[in-house]
This record gives structure tokens, C-alpha cells and sequence, in this order.
């Protein structure tokens, strides 16, 4: 018998439901950065118990999303990608009003399992309702959860301003009111229509070595990302910023990716897959340095070039992923941003053992060349990999 998944026929209302819904879930999902100053001070924790943290989280909504990627391509995935971002924000209100380090790490890992249930039937969703302007299609995809994450810390710092760390517990009742919003939204698509999957014994994969090379590029972007996202408020707190501002430039940061990611696919379109992720991870490299050793302006100016550049590349790897695996694309997203995000948690979690040693500003410097990784990744692929990107 042959398996069906629901997928709608209007571009516009689909692309309209699955970007809300990205935007939400990011928005729910990426406080940590601006709570942990609040955790580490309530509970006392060093920096590579802030790194654990991320690791946990990372790992819970990582390795699982193969699974779902799985589930994604074989059945219906409307009432997956609508209740794993409500799921995702009652577990997320709970993180400040958890009274020991444990239970910390218990509801972020539950809430992470909430975001690996929704990535990967949504970017299935995405990329099959437009097949002639994938790059676009995606970059909104990649955008939505872009501006959901850079809007995060500002939003939260607000409430923990006036309630303390304690301040999370606000999350419970928008999560209810998003609730709300989103199965109005979801009512909006058009009747579900069967799509054929492939028969028993059809293949379904594509070329291992491609999947590698792209874990690869997107695991050294992720190394940096976890590494910049988690310690860049506690960093520029030891060198006199508020914890406010501090939120604010990782807010900078964060927006900044949406940039990327909005104009990424696009670009991917016109000039290729390949050369504009070769483009993304050489800026990245110099935004870097110029981020972590100089200060006012020109650092600004680092910050939100060090978002675009990571943001170009969203889009792009889950396209390269998902012609590596045509045939499978729920799967091939889910290997993704799945393995390919393990380390964003073990690179928070490395630099914070680094920084316990030597201090967070060399730990933070360790993360200039990590893109190299990534670039030589890309080169394989051009020289090695026969797929059409």
C-alpha cells in the first residue's frame, strides 16, 4: 500500500502558515542566550555549565530529527508541525521557574523535541510547494525562523527585567494565545491532497557523499553559531555592556541572519549553490576577527555581517541536501538540521570549557577558523560530488 502525506496546493497560503509558524517557534525557542546571565547568577553555574546547557538542548533536538524527518515522508504532517511549537513554548515558560540545574536542563531537552518535530515536515512542506524558485521559497522559510530567533532576546529581556529570571513563566499564557493563532491559520490551507509515495522497495536515497560534505559545511557553521549565539551576551557584559544592550547586539546578530537567509536562496538561484556557500563562510571568517578585536561601530558593523553570512547559508545547505536526496527530502532535511546542528551544542559547550580556563575572550577567539572546516568541505564537493546544485 502506498503511503500519502498532506501537502497544500496554494503556494501563498502554505508559504504564509509555515513561515508564521517558523517565526514563532524560533521566537520561543532561542531565549536562552538572554536567560543564561539570569541562570548563572541564581543558580551559581560556571560557563561550561552554561555550555552543557546548549549541549543537551542541541543533542534532544538534533538526533531526533532523523526520526521525524522519517515520519515526515510517509504520513500526514499538519497536526506535527502545529502542536510541537505549542509544546515547544509551555516547556520553554518553565525554564526560569525550575528550582535546580536539572530540572533546567530537563524542560529545555523536552522543549528541543518540540523543534525537531517541526523542522522537518516543514521544510518538506516548503520545498514541495515550489519547485521552479526553490532558492526563494526557502529563503522565506529560512527568514521566518531567522527574525523568530533575532526577535527572542529582546522580547524576553523585557519580562525579565521586570520579574527576574522568573519572568519566563509569561511565555505560558502567549502560548496558549499562539495556540490559538495557529490553528486559525492552519484552518486557512486548502483540503489536503494526496502526494504518491515512492512503493516498497523503490529506492529512496541518494549519494552518501554528498549528505557528508554538507553535514560537514553546516556542522563547522553550527560549531560557530552555537559558540556566538550562547556567549556573545555574557562576553560583552565582561566588557562593561548592560545586560540589556547586551541582549540587544545578539538581537543585531540574529536579524542580521534573516538578512541572509531572505537573500541567500535568491542568490543561490542566479549565481550557484556551491559558490555562494563559498562566499558565505570567507565572510564569515574575516567578520569574525574584526567582531572579536575591535569595539563601537565597526564592530556593529562585524556583528551584522557575521549574521548575514551565517544566514546565507540556511537556505542553501538544505537545498544542496535535499538534491543529494530527491527522493526523500523530509529525511534529507532531518540529517540536516539534525547531525548537522550536534555542533552548535558541543561547541557552546567546548567554549565554555575553554573560557573556564583561559578566559571567554580567547575562548571566543578559537572560533575565527572554525569556517575553514566548512570551506574545504565545499571544495569537495565541487571536485567529487555529481548532483546537480
Amino acid at each position: 500500500m502506498q503511503k500519502t502525506t498532506a501537502v497544500p496546493r496554494t503556494l501563498p497560503t502554505a508559504a504564509l502558515v509555515v513561515a508564521s509558524s517558523h517565526f514563532l517557534l524560533e521566537m520561543g525557542s532561542n531565549i536562552l542566550p538572554a536567560i543564561y546571565p539570569y541562570l548563572q547568577t541564581e543558580l551559581n553555574l560556571s560557563f561550561e555549565q552554561i555550555g552543557r546547557i546548549a549541549l543537551f538542548g542541541t543533542i534532544a533536538g538534533s538526533l531526533t530529527q532523523p526520526l521525524f524527518g522519517w515520519l515526515a515522508d510517509r504520513y500526514s504532517t499538519r497536526q506535527m508541525t502545529l502542536y510541537s511549537v505549542i509544546f515547544l513554548w509551555i516547556l520553554m515558560s518553565l525554564v526560569g521557574v525550575s528550582p535546580s540545574y536539572v530540572l533546567v536542563i530537563v524542560c529545555i531537552v523536552l522543549a528541543r523535541l518540540g523543534s525537531a518535530a517541526f523542522h522537518p515536515p516543514a521544510a518538506a512542506l516548503v520545498r514541495e510547494t515550489n519547485t521552479r524558485a526553490s532558492g526563494l521559497a526557502m529563503s522565506l522559510f529560512s527568514v521566518s525562523g531567522n527574525w523568530g530567533a533575532a526577535t527572542a532576546p529582546v522580547f524576553i529581556a523585557v519580562f525579565l527585567g521586570y520579574f527576574g529570571l522568573r519572568g519566563t513563566l509569561t511565555l505560558l499564557p502567549l502560548a496558549l494565545l499562539i495556540g490559538v493563532l495557529l490553528i486559525a491559520l492552519f484552518r486557512l490551507l486548502p483540503p489536503e491532497q494526496p502526494v504518491v509515495r515512492p512503493l516498497k522497495g523503490e529506492r529512496t536515497t541518494g549519494s552518501w557523499l554528498a549528505l557528508l560534505l554538507i553535514v560537514v559545511a553546516v556542522g563547522s557553521r553550527s560549531w560557530v553559531q552555537g559558540g556566538l549565539a550562547s556567549y556573545i551576551p555574557l562576553w560583552l557584559i565582561e566588557r562593561g555592556l548592560t545586560e540589556t544592550a547586551a541582549a540587544a547586539q545578539l538581537s543585531v546578530v540574529l536579524f542580521s541572519m534573516g538578512i541572509g537567509s531572505l537573500i541567500g536562496g535568491p542568490l543561490s538561484d542566479w549565481v550557484g549553490r556551491v559558490t555562494m556557500m563559498m562566499v558565505s563562510l570567507s565572510l564569515l571568517i574575516v567578520a569574525q576577527w574584526v567582531f572579536l578585536n575591535t569595539g563601537g561601530t565597526l564592530q556593529s558593523i562585524a556583528g551584522v555581517l557575521i549574521g548575514i553570512s551565517v544566514g546565507i547559508s540556511f537556505p542553501i545547505t538544505l537545498l544542496l541536501a535535499q538534491d543529494a536526496w530527491p527522493k526523500a527530502i523530509g529525511l534529507a532535511s532531518a540529517l540536516i538540521m539534525g547531525i548537522g546542528w550536534v555542533p552548535y551544542g558541543v561547541g557552546a559547550w567546548v567554549i565554555g570549557q575553554v573560557a573556564d580556563a583561559n578566559g571567554l575572550t580567547f575562548a571566543m577567539s578559537t572560533l575565527t577558523w572554525v569556517p575553514v572546516i566548512g570551506l574545504i568541505a565545499i571544495v569537495a564537493w565541487q571536485r567529487f560530488v555529481q548532483v546537480d546544485a
